[in-house]
């Protein structure tokens, strides 16, 4: 039988204690840990839509990649990016991602 270690809120700090072996490991906002590795694999998909497929990038916003296309073939360039963004990466084997996407003429939020 596997032991289960529990992750128990530690108060108005964000901090965490989680239940290790041989006693409390205070683990400081896990939270940041995931943001940072979100944002590296956004980053690999930046480089390869940028460099390897030219689509031109205009900024992110937190958890987004706005690019700019000429309409006639806008929806080809999404469809090109969203196939990027949801290849498996290399460097995090098992990592399960995904991405949505739309076309609009103005940046806003969808």
């Amino acid at each position: 039988m596997s032991r289960v270690f529990d992750i128990l809120d530690a108060g108005p700090n964000h901090c965490f204690v989680i239940a290790g072996l041989d006693g409390p490991v205070l683990s400081h906002n896990c939270e940041n840990a995931t943001q940072a590795m979100a944002r590296d694999v956004m980053a690999d998909a930046m480089l390869t839509l940028d460099h390897d497929l030219g689509h031109r990038l205009l900024l992110t916003s937190h958890d987004e990649i706005i690019a700019e296309a000429p309409e006639p073939v806008a929806r080809v360039h999404l469809e090109d990016m969203l196939d990027v963004m949801r290849q498996p990466v290399p460097w995090a084997p098992g990592l399960p991602v995904d991405a949505t996407g739309f076309t609009a003429y103005r940046y806003r939020k969808d």
